[in-house]
């Protein structure tokens, strides 16, 4: 992982023709699936737009596959030479280039989108120009568990709780009335008969 760090570092370097630069806002932007971002480059001098060709690639991290992300050349957009991978999704402002600004705003990232973002500026014409890289790593989103839709499994809990609550009064009720009964009897075994008042008499005599 080091080593791959060092050698993107030793990759990130701008190219410089003449006077003209390029230079890039960050060499590492990182960020997670299905967000958006914002890549910037600046360069200098600034020159009107007709006589301005910018090409903005998208490449794997092996230097061998690349896909256009933008291109204009003399002022003129090409959009049909865009990646289908970025349709929809990279927008670019051309008053931003008027001010020598390239910014890449990238929507609904997945991990695909992971790899190196290069921009290159020239004047139209004499090639004059320059370039610099930057690295995105897009890692998974942390899914949550799903809540439980209404009427399948929140039903079922709710379900579960009333009749846990009745089965549970049902017990409560049968230990009083179990308890009611013993001691009403425990009552009456005690109690002692009352001798008969005749033959109380009879005894006095």
């Amino acid at each position: 992982m080091i080593s791959s760090i060092l050698l993107l570092l030793l990759v990130l370097t701008s190219s410089v023709c003449g006077k003209f630069t390029v230079s890039v806002s960050q060499t590492f932007y990182q960020a997670v699936e299905n967000s958006n971002i914002m890549m910037e480059w600046t360069f200098s001098p600034i020159i009107p737009l007709s006589k301005l060709d910018v090409y903005c690639a998208f490449w794997l991290s092996d230097h061998r596959t690349s896909k256009i992300l933008y291109h204009l050349q003399g002022g003129v957009e090409h959009p049909k030479s865009q990646d289908e991978q970025f349709a929809g999704r990279a927008r670019w402002d051309r008053e931003d280039l008027r001010k020598g600004l390239v910014r890449l705003h990238l929507s609904r990232l997945s991990i695909n989108d992971s790899g190196i973002y290069r921009c290159e500026v020239f004047t139209e014409g004499d090639g004059n120009g320059g370039f610099n890289e930057c690295f995105l790593n897009v890692t998974a989103a942390k899914h949550l568990p799903a809540e439980p839709k209404e009427g399948e499994d929140g039903a079922a809990v709710n379900i579960g709780v009333v009749i846990g609550a009745v089965i549970g009064s049902l017990v409560v009720l049968v230990a009083l009335l179990v308890a009611v009964v013993f001691a009403f009897r425990l009552r009456h075994s005690g109690e002692q008969v009352d001798p008969d008042p005749e033959e109380s008499a009879g005894v006095e005599l």
